[in-house]
């Protein structure tokens, strides 16, 4: 991604963060003990991984904290524009603390 490099977020981050719980939710609900091997990832993993290998490949020291901070700001970006800026209401729909949000969007410098 052309953003990567200048630390803006990927293009398609912010759609496919909404798509987090139901995948995570169609990874865990699996019925039967044995699964089948897992297929590669699609969506919002797949340009994640994309992005990830990109960091990696360009020798970028910090990829972890990198897509961490962006992950964690498109989130609270995300709840909060839902709750229109409410931070308790969008805490709880995150399931973090408010001291916890609070606390976030200083450090990601998140502009409400």
């Amino acid at each position: 991604s052309p953003g990567a490099a200048n630390g803006a977020a990927p293009a398609d981050l912010g759609a496919a963060s909404s798509l987090y719980g139901e995948a995570w939710a169609r990874s865990t609900s699996s019925s039967s003990p044995a699964q089948a091997p897992a297929a590669a990832p699609t969506g919002w993993l797949s340009d994640l991984e994309r992005e990830a290998r990109i960091l990696l490949d360009a020798g970028q020291a910090d990829v972890w904290d990198h897509l961490t901070r962006q992950f964690e700001a498109r989130l609270i970006h995300t709840a909060l524009d839902l709750t229109r800026g409410r931070r308790i209401e969008a805490a709880q729909k995150l399931g973090i603390g408010r001291n916890t949000i609070t606390r976030k969007i200083q450090e990601l410098g998140i502009d409400e």
